[in-house]
């Protein structure tokens, strides 16, 4: 993983010792409104002069406006669906929905849909398409903020997201990692976070592996960022480039932030402490931790961390993929094959699936008739059931697994087709592997035998456009 990951220590940010530096000073909050980007045009393209107000050309390099009077964004009507009335209430800890943050790696996921509970959205990013944000409620679409984006989160009724270019646009006013809300009563777009996804310091000089040891720039390029944002605040990530040391072991520096919506403060973590991922249940973090045994880093366990108290508990498992769902922890457990004359008969290869109940500490096994690594299996939780990557599922009602066919490609069999699952709480999406857009997923539960194949499938997964996409 790079680096020893300690969970428990995240809230020493909440102590004296919290630091706040990066390499280029953060701004937050500032309520500063920013306007649509520009896409990159090919060498025979002519970019045209842009009509109306020009606001884009009025965002300075910092992103705060140069003429008081372009504020804002006039989206269509000036907001989105007109007057917006209060249908429901959000969680008390989550801002996106709970399956689609339930695998503790999740950070490194796009996220590109959430829904809005108080006024019933569902925000999506149209990956594939124009990458901006759209939004459907009761059926009806509009494209709403004209910015590529990830990491969808939302809070009392507005939209977070993350700018990310997808090196198919040219950002004015903006970089990759600056964290905007959307504002669907006014239409309003502001900056929360920004100036973290440039450059970063980092917190070793030097780092030495095997019998080698290297000098680390003080500042380096982020070559990625995330967050994920519970209903305390933001937690913020940078990620370098990786730095390679000997050929063999490599280093990533790492920065972690978090942004409290009570204080409005922007503090960084001890730079000499980095933490792995991490998922929420109730008052705790669900955490995992490694130790460093020379040169090689070894995970070592679970931990439960409370939030109040900011005491540890240990967690009677050892699961680094692991998906939290409830007050149920899943993940595949056991890879096993049977012995067969000489060798391992990797046809009969299982796994079994844990089900433990964090309330009482009990556990269930699922036999599972696969095999599944449990340090790398991705997997989705939807409606009781677990679904794989290459549309393999497993059904804990019915005690049922079963390979899905999609309608995308006939000739795609037993390899990953979907790169990240997600939910509105109704609806399945996916993002395709075979041509990279996003699609809404309609089952059906009726076996399928591809025409002129035999190719036998026990379901069918209809990939379809999301709201008005052609």
């Amino acid at each position: 993983m790079g680096k020893v990951k300690i969970i428990i220590l995240i809230f020493l940010l909440f102590l004296a010792g919290c630091q706040s530096q990066t390499a280029k000073e953060p701004e937050v909050e500032k309520e500063t409104f920013v306007d649509t980007v520009q896409s990159t045009p090919t060498p025979e393209e002519k970019v045209p002069e842009k009509e109306g107000s020009g606001l884009s050309e009025k965002i300075t390099e910092d992103g705060t406006p140069k003429d008081a009077a372009d504020k804002v964004i006039t989206l269509k009507e000036g907001k989105a669906f007109g007057e917006l009335i209060k249908v429901g209430t959000e969680d008390d800890i989550y801002c996106n929905l709970q399956q689609n943050l339930n695998n503790i790696s999740s950070e490194e996921k796009l996220l590109l849909v959430c829904p809005d509970p108080v006024y019933g959205i569902t925000y999506y990013v149209d990956y594939g398409g124009d990458y901006f944000i759209h939004a459907i409620k009761e059926g009806k679409e509009e494209t709403i903020v004209e910015i590529p984006a990830k990491r969808l989160f939302c809070r009392g009724g507005k939209l977070y997201f993350m700018v990310k270019d997808y090196e198919k646009y040219a950002l004015e006013g903006l970089i990759n990692g600056d964290v905007l809300t959307y504002d669907p009563n006014d239409g309003k777009v502001t900056v929360a976070l920004s100036g973290l996804g440039s450059e970063m310091k980092t917190s070793e000089r030097t780092v030495t592996r095997g019998e080698k040891t290297i000098e680390v720039p003080e500042i380096v390029e982020v070559a990625d960022t995330s967050m994920t944002i519970y209903q305390d605040g933001i937690y913020y990530t940078q990620k370098g480039e990786n730095i390679l040391v000997d050929d063999t072991y490599f280093y990533r520096p790492e920065n972690n932030y978090y942004y409290s919506f009570e204080t409005k403060e922007l503090k960084q973590f001890d730079p000499n402490i980095s933490f792995n991922s991490f998922t929420r249940w109730g008052k705790y973090l669900i955490t995992d931790t490694f130790d460093n045994i020379g040169n090689n880093f070894e995970f070592t366990g679970n931990g439960l961390f409370n939030v109040e108290t900011w005491e540890e508990e240990p967690l009677d498992l050892a699961w680094d993929v692991l998906s939290v769902l409830g007050d149920h922890v899943y993940t595949t457990a056991v890879l096993g094959t049977k012995w067969v004359g000489d060798g391992y008969s990797y046809g009969d290869a299982y796994s079994e699936i844990a089900v433990y109940n964090l309330k009482t500490g009990e556990e269930e096994r699922h036999f599972f008739s696969r095999a599944e690594n449990r340090y790398l299996s991705a997997f989705f939780m939807f409606n009781n059931e677990m679904y794989f990557s290459d549309l393999y599922y497993y059904s804990f009602q019915e005690k049922k697994e079963g390979k899905a066919y999609c309608n995308l490609h006939k000739d795609y069999v037993n390899v990953d087709i979907i790169s990240e699952f997600y939910t509105d709480g109704e609806q399945l999406y996916g993002v395709s592997k075979i041509d990279k857009k996003l699609y809404k997923i309609e089952q059906h539960e009726n076996s399928y035998t591809v025409p002129g194949t035999s190719h036998n499938y026990d379901r069918r997964f209809d990939f379809l456009p999301i709201g008005g996409q052609e």
